[in-house]
């Protein structure tokens, strides 16, 4: 299934991957309200698309204000 509208993806909160289906939560920056959103990733960390929110490292760092990773809260 290929999506060609974002408007899908952005609030999709299943990721089809090679492995398999993830399930996977986004989460909100409550500083400045960067959402991190798994199925995208944070490019210009290097961080790809699939990587789940409670998989990245303690010391993960908002890209837009440097808000800790423990600030954050998930979507809902």
């Amino acid at each position: 299934m290929h999506y060609r509208n974002d408007y899908s993806l952005r609030y999709s909160t299943l990721f089809l991957s090679v492995k398999g289906v993830i399930f996977t939560d986004r989460y909100v920056c409550p500083i400045c309200g960067h959402v991190y959103n798994p199925l995208k990733g944070e490019p210009l960390q290097d961080i790809k698309a699939g990587v789940d929110f409670t998989s990245l490292s303690a010391d993960w760092a908002c890209p837009v204000c440097f808000a800790s990773k423990n600030l954050f809260k998930k979507e809902e």
